[in-house]
């Protein structure tokens, strides 16, 4: 009777951890999505800084030729 009940609580333990284990990797799954997309949208900002800033130097040029 012992030996059942200890095997159970095992195998209750056993359910709890991998329980756990499941959750923390829909957790971490959900960190790296996250972390993808940050680095995407500081991608997508650097990109469109770069082209406001080529934009800036061509009206900056035909300025100084309209003077």
């Amino acid at each position: 009777m012992k030996l059942e009940m200890s095997l159970s609580q095992i195998d209750n333990a056993m359910s709890n951890v991998t329980s756990i284990h499941t959750a923390l990797g829909s957790r971490m799954r959900t960190i790296d999505n996250q972390r993808e997309s940050t680095l995407d949208f500081n991608l997508t900002n650097q990109k469109t800084l770069s082209n406001l800033e080529d934009l800036d130097m061509v009206a900056l040029s035909v300025n100084s030729s309209y003077k």
